[in-house]
């Protein structure tokens, strides 16, 4: 057997299994983003053809701002460098899937260790005003209850890493960004010829730990 697989789960309920704070978050709606290669490949981190489809994914439901310690990127990506981020590392805010895909392979933001969060936001505006307290509360255990406040700037989903960055957490503040989130992984998943599947709570765990 061999190939990829993307599946997701809406609505996950057991908060002890994914890393991704008290479930069902407070406010919005829950989406766990799960893939697998076969066979598995040899070294860690997110498989590159699957760090395409996750950019594109995303790029494609709206802007995406995320911590980035890149000094730079393509011309006309509509890559915006903001200081506002923790420590010395920038904000950076993109609707280009190429320059995405730095989140995934950061090393100050390490995405296998959960020290990455992605802000997506509409394409057409200016990033997102979020200040330091807000982005701070993001990178903590409890990130759902920051999401309260994110409406007001503009955000409409804010994504993180789950159990050793193996799958992602992708939290909806609508009923149209979780409809468009579902139907853009659907898309890009189908145009990549990767197996693609909405699964139960408990299919997605086995098919994670599978």
């Amino acid at each position: 057997m061999s190939g990829t697989s993307i599946f997701v789960c809406l609505d996950p309920r057991r908060s002890d299994w994914w890393q991704l704070g008290a479930l069902p978050p407070a406010t919005g709606r829950m989406m766990l983003i799960g893939w697998k290669k076969y066979p598995e490949p040899v070294d860690g981190g997110v498989p590159e053809d699957v760090a395409s489809l996750l950019a594109r994914a995303f790029t494609s439901i709206g802007r995406v701002t995320f911590l980035s310690s890149a000094a730079h990127a393509a011309t006309g990506s509509g890559w915006w460098p903001l200081k506002r981020a923790p420590g010395p590392a920038e904000l950076t805010s993109t609707t280009d899937p190429q320059t995405l895909m730095q989140t995934f392979d950061d090393a100050a933001h390490p995405w296998s260790m959960q020290g990455q969060v992605l802000l997506i936001s509409a394409p057409a505006e200016a990033p997102p005003e979020i200040d330091r307290k807000q982005l701070r509360a993001l990178l903590e255990n409890e990130w759902g209850d920051a999401a309260d406040a994110l409406s007001a700037p503009g955000v409409i989903g804010v994504v993180r890493p789950g159990v050793d960055g193996d799958l992602a957490g992708l939290l909806t503040l609508t009923a149209d960004a979780e409809r468009a989130s579902l139907a853009a992984f659907e898309r890009v998943s189908r145009v990549a010829s990767f197996d693609w599947s909405v699964l139960t709570e408990e299919a997605f765990a086995e098919r994670y730990s599978g």
